[in-house]
């Protein structure tokens, strides 16, 4: 007589699902364990991300302004500020990328000779868990009477 040996067979379906739970289990690890998760568990990319793209231009000619001007940007008691927009033979002098991953509300004053000068404000960049919203400003530079 045999006695018996109770064996449990899952049925197939059982076991898909088993196997699909530890796939998922598996992903999910790979992911949080090459990502840059902060506190709310979200992936966060390793970008720095720029809040204002700055293009200072002439508002007559739409021509790029470069060289030397005095360029301020504020937000409270955060200031940035440069003197110098490039040469004129880059393809990307006249555009300033600042208030890199930092929100706020900024105040833009910027000062050229021959130019009128120019003041803005209120200009909002948010953020959310991982980055700001770049927002992008164009400068149209007066040139000043007689200059």
């Amino acid at each position: 007589m045999q006695t018996g040996i109770i064996t449990r067979r899952e049925a197939p379906s059982e076991r898909a699902a088993i196997i699909g739970m530890c796939l998922m289990c598996l992903a999910l690890v790979a992911a949080t364990a090459c990502s840059n998760s902060g506190p709310t568990g979200v992936a966060c990319s390793q970008v720095y991300v720029y809040g204002i793209s700055l293009k200072v231009q002439n508002a007559v000619t739409g021509a790029r302004i470069t060289d030397s001007a005095a360029v301020q940007i504020k937000d409270g008691g955060y200031v940035e500020s440069y003197n110098y927009l490039g040469p004129a033979d880059q393809p990307t002098s006249g555009v300033l990328s600042v208030a890199g991953e930092r929100a706020g509300t900024y105040n833009i004053s910027i000062r050229k000779d021959g130019f009128a000068p120019y003041d803005t404000a209120g200009i909002k960049v948010t953020r959310d868990v991982c980055h700001v919203h770049g927002v992008q400003v164009t400068a149209n530079l007066q040139p000043a009477a007689g200059g």
